[in-house]
């Protein structure tokens, strides 16, 4: 009995351990995955915005030379805003 208990105990620390570093691992996934995303869109972002001094011209006309999809234009239009 006193064996099989230490075996249970033993497993079900592994498995939690191994959990733990699963779990771990897809959170640092998901935060370096996230940072790079914020970092692109700052870039980008920067670029929009000299862009538009460089040549005088509005965002939306400095989105279009850059091939902005228009499906991530509202984002941009609110970073180049604030």
């Amino acid at each position: 009995a006193r064996g099989i208990a230490k075996g249970e105990a033993r497993g079900e620390a592994r498995c939690i351990a191994k959990g733990e570093a699963r779990g771990e691992a897809r959170g640092i996934a998901k935060g370096e995955a996230r940072g790079i995303a914020k970092g692109e869109a700052a870039a980008t972002s920067s670029l929009i915005i000299r862009y538009m001094k460089k040549h005088n011209v509005s965002g939306s006309e400095a989105m279009d030379a850059l091939d902005i999809p228009e499906s991530e234009r509202d984002m941009y239009y609110s970073m180049i805003s604030e």
